[in-house]
């Protein structure tokens, strides 16, 4: 005689096993603009300061970054047509189907996209435009191939945040002041006699060789401009 089946009790969740959440599922990301406004509030200091900050964090190696990178690949949609899908394939000027993206043109058949890390070098932002460079104006890193609006990492920038700062506050050391000052009699005079601004007269002093820093020209003409009008 064959023993009686008991039926098991089925579980709540019906038997199934769900796949354990991933830790990447769990990230946060922020714009620039919350990134900045996460910094104003916590450390309190103004917009120009935020930015530094922004800056030193990533270029730090301990806030992650990021940018949704948009780009054309090979055609994908085909025409159901061998000599047609060959024609796309290998095509070198846009086709009637483009569309404005950004400032580019681009075929919708090709379009690709994909997150990208941003190394911590690329947020040296005094130096010359690089291959790929951070835009903080307007939020864009610029690659040779692709741009995209950037990411900052929420928690790494929260464990940043929490770390008391070190050293003066962000703006307030400038290590060329003296020099700088030693140029203001020049910037009085060009600007009462060729009437220009005071970046114009700047620009020109940078011209002559006579602005010392590092960073780009335009850096230091703004600091030099900045630090003049600071003062008068």
């Amino acid at each position: 005689m064959r023993p009686k089946s008991v039926s098991k009790p089925i579980p709540p969740d019906g038997g199934l096993k769900w796949p354990r959440p991933r830790l990447t599922d769990f990230e946060h990301w922020l714009s620039i603009k919350e990134a900045l406004g996460k910094i104003v509030r916590v450390r309190e200091v103004g917009p120009r300061e935020a930015e530094i900050l922004l800056i030193t964090a990533c270029r730090s190696r301990r806030v992650r970054s990021r940018y949704l990178a948009f780009w054309e690949g090979r055609t994908i949609v085909t025409a159901g047509n061998s000599y047609l899908d060959l024609y796309l394939a290998d095509l070198d000027d846009k086709p009637r189907s483009s569309v404005q993206l950004g400032e580019d043109l681009v075929d919708p058949r090709r379009l690709r996209m994909e997150y990208r890390a941003i190394h911590a070098s690329m947020w040296d932002v005094d130096q010359p435009p690089q291959p790929g460079f951070v835009d903080l104006k307007t939020g864009i890193f610029r690659a040779e191939d692709a741009q995209g609006s950037i990411q900052i990492h929420a928690h790494d920038l929260n464990r940043w945040l929490a770390r008391p700062p070190k050293g003066p506050a962000p703006g307030t050391v400038s290590r060329y002041a003296e020099a700088d000052q030693a140029l203001f009699p020049e910037i009085a005079r060009l600007m009462s006699e060729k009437k220009i601004s005071t970046t114009e007269a700047a620009r020109r002093l940078m011209l002559e060789g006579k602005v010392v820093g590092r960073g780009s020209d335009e850096s230091r003409v703004r600091r030099l401009a900045r630090a003049y009008k600071q003062r008068h």
